[in-house]
């Protein structure tokens, strides 16, 4: 070090540390003086909002998603005649709310657009009275643009197109990361007629349903990846496997054109109708 240089960085020293160095305990509460009563306030106010078993949210009856999904795997796969879609769409029937929607306040719109679509399969008639309520709850909703876990189900069965990017999609295990990564792909569609209450809600943004863009590489990692996924449902254990709260792996294999009876959509059909049995 140069004499010139050892000097400019030992006048600055003392400066520098008062800059960088972290702020004590007095600078700290001196600086939050001034706002220190509106913390107390909201620290109050989110206090008083707690419940008394600890939580902030409450709890959520029942998880619609769970019937929703498993009537929607059904209806993608051809069971028409399932025997567990009458429970599975009695059960979604009860948690619907007089006015015709489902869910709460804050997610009504994707849960009734979600549970409407699964229900729509042929489980009911299309002029019963529940159907007829929620198309009017929907009727009565403005044009908007409904969350992308939602989109995707509207996808598989052409109601809008495969043009989220499912790949990115938060996923609840590995298996149904791996899952989206196919579902991404190969973007299939189990078609339906459209839906005019549907098609109004989504009048902003409908267009006609895309199918997948040919690129032998993309086709090549979906292989991979459908092996992946298989290998992980054989071996996964039971207890943890993707079952009844997660029906994408199923759906991605039977895109890629592996059969129910291959071992590991047969492990996985298995693992479903245990967790279906235990609720």
């Amino acid at each position: 070090m140069t004499p010139g240089k050892g000097y400019i960085v030992h006048a600055h020293q003392g400066a520098f540390r008062r800059e960088f160095s972290a702020p004590t305990r007095t600078d700290a509460l001196t600086a939050m003086s001034p706002i220190a009563p509106i913390v107390a306030r909201l620290r109050a106010n989110l206090l008083r909002q707690q419940l008394v078993v600890g939580c902030w949210c409450r709890p959520v009856a029942s998880d619609l998603g769970t019937e929703a999904d498993v009537l929607l795997l059904l209806d993608f796969v051809g069971r028409h005649h399932d025997p567990r879609r009458g429970p599975l769409a009695r059960a979604l029937l009860a948690q619907q709310r007089p006015d015709g929607g489902w869910g709460d306040d804050a997610n009504g719109l994707n849960a009734t657009v979600h549970a409407y679509l699964a229900l729509s399969g042929g489980d009911l008639d299309p002029e019963a009275e529940p159907l007829q309520r929620a198309r009017g709850w929907l009727k009565s909703q403005r044009a908007a643009r409904i969350d992308d876990p939602t989109r995707l189900r509207l996808a598989l069965f052409g109601q809008v197109p495969h043009d989220g990017d499912w790949a990115a999609l938060p996923a609840s295990s590995t298996a149904e990361t791996l899952a989206f990564r196919i579902i991404d792909t190969l973007k299939p569609v189990k078609l339906r007629p459209r839906d005019p209450v549907l098609a109004h809600l989504l009048r902003d943004e409908i267009r006609p349903p895309v199918g997948p863009s040919w690129n032998p590489l993309r086709r090549w990692n979906v292989r991979r990846t459908a092996q992946q996924l298989s290998r992980l449902l054989i071996d996964i254990d039971r207890s943890d496997a993707d079952g009844v709260t997660s029906v994408m792996p199923l759906i991605a294999l039977h895109a890629a054109g592996i059969g129910r009876d291959a071992p590991a959509p047969a492990a996985a059909w298995s693992n479903l109708d245990e967790r279906s049995n235990r609720e």
